[in-house]
Formats: structure tokens, sequence, C-alpha cells
């Protein structure tokens, strides 16, 4: 085996166990920024605007990094 050999197959290992930690993570993730956005909105339902917001808003932000960035960073891989 040369080292150009070894070399791709590492980089095939580390490439594959990295998308599955982000395909095992992202269904949790994703729950979790949901339940940010739905009790963001149930406290700003309450009149609890300051901390209602901040969830709703962070809760969308999660969202946008699982869905939008991590595929994007995802394609730069070997």
């Amino acid at each position: 085996m040369s080292l150009e050999g070894l070399a791709a197959t590492i980089s095939a290992s580390i490439k594959q166990v990295i998308i599955d930690i982000v395909n095992f993570l992202t269904p949790i993730v994703t729950v979790i920024c949901v339940g940010m956005i739905l009790v963001g909105a149930l406290l700003i339902a309450l009149r609890q605007e300051f901390y209602g917001l901040r969830l709703v808003i962070s809760g969308g932000i999660g969202l946008a990094i699982i869905y939008l960035v991590i595929p994007l960073l995802l394609g730069f891989l070997p």
C-alpha cells in the first residue's frame, strides 16, 4: 500500500466519522431548537417578551445552522 492509498483511506474514514456524527446529532438538535421556538412563543403569549423573543431567535438560528451552514461546510470535505 502506497502512502497515497493510506492517506486516502484515512481521509475517507475521517469524513465518514464526521458525517455519522452530524447525522446522529441533527434530529436531536432539531427537536431542541423547535422546542425553544415553541417555549418562546408560549412565553411571548404570556407577556414575557424579553425571554420569549430570545428563545425564538436562538431556536431559529440553531435550525439555520443545522440545515444551511453544516451542509455547506460538509460540502467542502474531500
